[in-house]
């Protein structure tokens, strides 16, 4: 197998933890409450990477050798993503929950979007821009419920919040692909630590409180060593060193299997328009994906 498809089969175990994303979190934050949460897990998770890191390269500070410019264009978008990404599960009903939930999923469409400006990717127009129309329409869709409408008015912040962070983890994907060189160290430890320490702040200034529960325990080790531990460190290197393209592309079965587990954790129930904003989604982004190609290799 090359290093090409192992860093792709990297990438596609990133997409498959993911899928679990939104329920644990949204769980764990109303138990912890959301600041204490997130620095629990971004602390917990970065030093556990930089740990598995330092003992692969025979280096213990292998994760803090990142170069400026790669620390500053990726690190800024990665810890804005994280803030608002997880302000934005908390913030909602929890019957919307699923419904916003479907605005971080258009990150896929978003990707392949940004990789012609930022990567030089050919693009077809026509089917780029209908897809990622289609995406957004899927996220219209899903909120077509007597009653639910003017709900989501009311949360249009997390609906706001959480589409900024699908863009930014667009950026954040595209960038790292664009800054990697030969011998860059995976730099998501840095990153886990530095949103680390942007929630203990947060929650200094916010007085939160909180009470730990020891039936807590599963979830916060499943969040730290896989949510935000092996599936962010698997996704940047599916991101640096394998098919970009490809994994977009995969991605696009998230909103389904993520919008079942949240709607089962969450005791939830799946709703039609829901499932068919989910559908128009998932379409929109494998349309998307039919109008980028990959950049031409230089004779």
């Amino acid at each position: 197998m090359t290093s090409s498809a192992r860093a792709t089969g990297a990438g596609l175990l990133a997409i498959l933890i993911w899928s679990t994303s939104i329920g644990v979190t949204r769980l764990m934050e109303e138990k912890l409450g959301l600041f204490t949460y997130c620095s629990v897990l971004y602390l917990g998770s970065g030093c556990f990477l930089a740990t598995l890191d330092g003992f692969r390269k025979r280096d213990a500070f292998h994760s803090f050798r990142v170069a400026p410019r790669f620390a500053l264009f990726c690190g800024v978008p990665f810890v804005l993503y994280a803030l608002g990404y997880n302000i934005a599960c908390l913030l909602p009903a929890r019957e919307l929950l699923p419904q916003v939930a479907l605005a971080n999923y258009l990150w896929p469409a978003l990707i392949l979007l940004l990789s012609v400006p930022i990567l030089g990717n050919r693009a077809r127009w026509l089917p780029l821009l209908a897809g990622t129309a289609l995406a957004l329409g899927g996220l219209f869709v899903s909120i077509c419920k007597p009653g639910f409408f003017r709900l989501a008015l009311a949360e249009w912040p997390a609906f706001s919040l959480m589409l900024g962070s699908a863009l930014l983890w667009a950026l954040y994907s595209n960038l790292a692909k664009l800054l990697n060189r030969p011998g860059t160290p995976n730099a998501v430890a840095l990153f886990q630590l530095c949103a680390g320490a942007a929630f203990v702040a947060f929650r200094f200034f916010s007085g939160e409180d909180s009470a730990w529960d020891w039936s807590l325990t599963p979830y916060l080790a499943y969040a730290i060593f896989f949510l935000s531990g092996l599936g962010y460190f698997f996704w940047e290197i599916g991101m640096k060193d394998g098919d970009q393209i490809l994994l977009g592309s995969v991605s696009y079965g998230i909103p389904v299997t993520s919008t079942l587990f949240t709607c089962l954790v969450l005791g939830q129930s799946l709703t039609l328009p829901l499932l068919a904003g989910c559908a128009l989604v998932v379409i929109g982004a494998t349309v998307s994906r039919k109008g980028v190609s990959a950049r031409a290799a230089p004779e």
